[in-house]
């Protein structure tokens, strides 16, 4: 029966061709299986095999990158605990310039204040926000009846937030109530 390698060995192998370093006798495996326990991330029998290879390497070996970074960056917020108010700060620069009432909705459906469970707040709105929205990072000014208003970075994040709070969030494992289980939201 013959063995399939895979395609990985093979480039590398080929890369190797035929350096003197790279024999089947070292440690009595062959160097397909050499290369497999390299692959495979089997460093630690595989190490005396590395130093030999590697002077085979061509240059562009030096070139692997070894290190990365994501397309999209989720950016730093605010949870907004609803204890302490939630959204209704952004939501009322909001209603000041759109003439809405906002904030005065959010109050009255999630009103704040020290009955509110601690935990309470839009960590999930903050987090989809901070994943799908492209960051807030400069202040902006816009009018509001002939005269300008200053919106702040953390009112923009929290426009973003309140944008997502009906965002479905699956959860997995058991909920952390805190110290009273009727505080849990069911």
């Amino acid at each position: 029966m013959k063995r399939r390698r895979c395609s990985r060995l093979a480039a590398v192998q080929e890369q190797v061709g035929d350096c003197p370093n790279f024999r089947p006798t070292k440690m009595g495996l062959s160097p397909w299986r050499k290369w497999k326990l390299l692959l495979d991330g089997r460093l630690g029998v595989a190490v005396g095999l590395l130093v030999g290879v590697a002077s085979c390497l061509p240059a562009a070996a030096e070139t692997i990158v070894e290190s990365g970074q994501a397309k999209v960056i989720p950016w730093s917020g605010y949870w907004w605990p609803i204890r302490q108010g939630g959204l209704t700060a952004p939501l009322g620069k909001y209603d000041q310039l759109t003439g809405h009432q906002a904030a005065a909705w959010e109050q009255q459906k999630h009103p704040s204040g020290p009955n509110v469970p601690q935990w309470f707040g839009f960590c999930h709105a903050w987090s989809a926000s901070s994943v799908m929205e492209k960051e807030p990072t400069q202040p902006e000014t816009a009018p509001s009846g002939g005269q300008p208003v200053a919106i702040r970075v953390g009112d923009q994040k929290g426009w973003l937030a309140a944008c997502h709070t009906q965002d479905v969030a699956n959860t997995y494992g058991q909920r952390f109530t805190g110290t009273n289980p009727a505080e849990d939201y069911q």
